[in-house]
């Protein structure tokens, strides 16, 4: 927490909405099974089409026949399908191993009948956008010189459906009240006040989303640094 927060007791709808989020929550089971049938189809797949590369040069080259029908390939086919089946549970179980679980998160939430109010006071704002649907990301400076980072999901909607993503109705002003569960991170709430901060400049950006920061959090990049570091001027 920052010097402009503290910690209160949950009220009923914000509990309400932490127990909604339990509810609708795949299982750790689930999701493990999802991105296990995920990883093994695609690594089949390249494992598909790197043998069918295989098979066409050992043709074409010397005169060899491996493919699909002949035993050779069906023995491959057996053998890629069992070493990809492995390696996507493999995956899997590592990933749920160092991955956050977020139905125990949200349980410690509720139990512990807490959350942080953050009010953060901001002085400016940067405006990002994503290439692929042109979602808005904001980096918003705070009077402490921290970057926060704030995704514009309607903005990301109406990419997707063909309209003006610039058109979206957020609008970052110079306070933010956060209602924050503190174990799973997640916002309950947030609510702007203030004057708004001016966005008229707007850069694309051009890292892949594995390097996006997270969003409703600061960001260790400093303000000075995030044009060179995720974005070019549109």
């Amino acid at each position: 927490m920052n010097d402009k927060s503290h910690q209160r007791a949950i009220t009923e709808g914000e509990r309400a909405f932490l127990e909604k989020l339990l509810r609708d929550a795949p299982s750790r089971w689930k999701l493990g099974v999802g991105n296990a049938v995920v990883l093994w189809a695609v690594s089949m797949l390249i494992f598909l089409i790197a043998w069918s590369g295989i098979s066409w040069i050992a043709r074409i080259a010397f005169a060899v026949s491996i493919g699909w029908r002949t035993s050779v390939g069906l023995w491959m086919l057996l053998a890629g399908g069992v070493a990809c089946l492995v390696f996507a549970v493999h995956s899997t179980m590592r990933w749920l191993r160092t991955s956050p679980d977020y139905r125990l998160l949200a349980r410690l939430d509720l139990s512990d009948g807490i959350v942080f109010e953050e009010r953060l006071i901001f002085t400016e704002a940067r405006r990002f956008q994503e290439p692929e649907h042109g979602g808005l990301i904001y980096f918003l400076r705070t009077t402490d010189d921290r970057v926060f980072v704030l995704y514009d999901h309607e903005s990301q909607d109406l990419g997707v459906e063909g309209k003006d993503p610039l058109s979206s109705s957020l609008q970052p002003k110079s306070e933010l009240l956060l209602i924050r569960a503190p174990n799973t991170r997640l916002v309950i709430t947030k609510t702007f006040a203030g004057d708004d901060l001016p966005t008229t400049h707007v850069c694309e950006m051009v890292v892949p989303p594995t390097e996006w920061p997270e969003t409703e959090e600061f960001c260790s990049i400093p303000w000075s640094e995030l044009e060179h570091r995720y974005a070019r001027a549109a």
